[in-house]
Order: structure tokens, then C-alpha cells, then sequence
């Protein structure tokens, strides 16, 4: 199975697409090839970081609705790094990380666990899923991060934990 078909939840294969769209044949977009009226229907499930010191920590630029409601706090303008805690940080960031370092798409699935979140408020019942999507400016670094994520309760299992990366996202069309 390739990398988009393993992707969950329809909302995340559609703005998969759309990143891949506004790429086109170089590696990955930048941040003013993305048009938020073109996300409208999804716009509630998507997050942007600034990637600050060139990963240490992410900021969170702009969070949908539908997100902050599941962390049940606002967290735009603050750091990742200061708004999550433990295993759990440590887990958020390394997707970052991850997406950064390859310059290519993330995906991730796990069940969402209090005592590893820093949110304590926020049930162990919940599943998450996650699309991180580096862009650009000048298409080699990465200066922000567009995320998909969805959380859904209350799911019919437990699975385990994925973690997949495009590795065919890196490299220019043909």
C-alpha cells in the first residue's frame, strides 16, 4: 500500500493533494502558494508552525477550530516546546523533526494518551491522526509546517502506532 492510500481520514488525503498540487514539480511549496479559501472545508482540522532555530521548536501560527477544541485551550502564538509535556512532546516535535529532515510528508496515527500528552484534560479514548507538510520559500529549507489533524473518540479500536513518510514527496516530478 503507498503512502496516501494508507492515510485514514479522507480530509488528510484531501489536503495531501492539494500540498501536492501547489508543489508541482519542486519539492515542496511555499507558504504563499497555499490559499486558505481553497481549504475552506477543511480549514477547522489544519494547523501552521513557524519553524523556529531551524527546528529546535515549532510555533503555532494558526490552529483550526475543530483542533483547539479537542485540546480545549487556545495555543496559537505559543511554542509547541511549552505547550506539551514529556513523551508526549517529545513525540509531536520528533514529526516535526522527522518532516523537516526529509523535507517530504509525515503521516501518523496514535491512540491519544493523557499521561503522555501534557493535556490532562484530554481523554486516552481518542485516536489522532496527523499529516505534517513542510514548506518553503526558497524550496530547499523549511520555514513553516502545514498540518492536518484529526482526532476521532471514542474509535472501534485501538490500533497501533503509525508513522509513514513520503518518500517520493522529496522528489520533483517528472
Amino acid at each position: 500500500m503507498g503512502f496516501v492510500e494508507s492515510i485514514s481520514d479522507e480530509r488528510l488525503v484531501a489536503l495531501h493533494a492539494y500540498w501536492s498540487l501547489k508543489r508541482g514539480s519542486r519539492r515542496m511549496p511555499s507558504r504563499s502558494d497555499v490559499d486558505p479559501s481553497d481549504l475552506r472545508p477543511i480549514l477547522p482540522y489544519i494547523m501552521l508552525f513557524d519553524v523556529i532555530d531551524g527546528g529546535r521548536d515549532f510555533r503555532y501560527r494558526l490552529v483550526g477550530t475543530e483542533i483547539e477544541r479537542h485540546l480545549r485551550q487556545p495555543v496559537s502564538g505559543r511554542l509547541v516546546g511549552e505547550t506539551l509535556s514529556g513523551e508526549y512532546r517529545a513525540y509531536i516535535l520528533s514529526l516535526h523533526r522527522r518532516a523537516l529532515a526529509e523535507k517530504a510528508a509525515v503521516y501518523a496515527e496514535n491512540t491519544y494518551d493523557e499521561e503522555r500528552s501534557g493535556f490532562a484534560i484530554v481523554a486516552s479514548y481518542k485516536r489522532a491522526y496527523r499529516l505534517m507538510l513542510p514548506l518553503s520559500k526558497d524550496g530547499m529549507s523549511v520555514d513553516m509546517m502545514l498540518c492536518g489533524q484529526v482526532f476521532e473518540t471514542n474509535p472501534p479500536h485501538a490500533g497501533p502506532e503509525i508513522l509513514l513518510v513520503d518518500t517520493g514527496a522529496g522528489r520533483p516530478l517528472a
